[in-house]
């Protein structure tokens, strides 16, 4: 098995090339920052991207980044984890500054 991640900054140049990446996966995590609510805006688009590319049904994980900036909020955790339900994706927050995952 070979696990690839791909880190494309949401940047519209990258789609052609990370749809392509769709076709054999098994899994796929999304990230936004808490932080920004642009990036958690994002979220539905790629997920409408995954479904749309993928040939077989994938388990997905929405992933909220930056918990440590837990002062400067502005996705509320109520809010990503309705909409991870909705999508039918398992949620996580998580810290890279922290070391840490809820």
């Amino acid at each position: 098995m070979t696990i690839q991640i791909w880190d494309t900054v949401g940047e519209d140049r990258f789609n052609s090339m990370v749809t392509s990446f769709f076709k054999d996966c098994v899994g796929v995590f999304i990230a936004f920052a808490i932080n920004d609510k642009k990036s958690f805006e994002e979220v539905s688009r790629w997920i409408s991207l995954v479904k749309d590319n993928c040939e077989n049904e994938v388990d997905m994980l929405l992933l909220g980044t930056k918990a440590d900036l837990f002062e400067s909020r502005t996705v509320p955790l109520d809010e990503a984890k309705e909409l991870a339900k909705k999508h039918g994706c398992f949620y996580l927050e998580t810290s890279s500054k922290e070391d840490d995952i809820d």
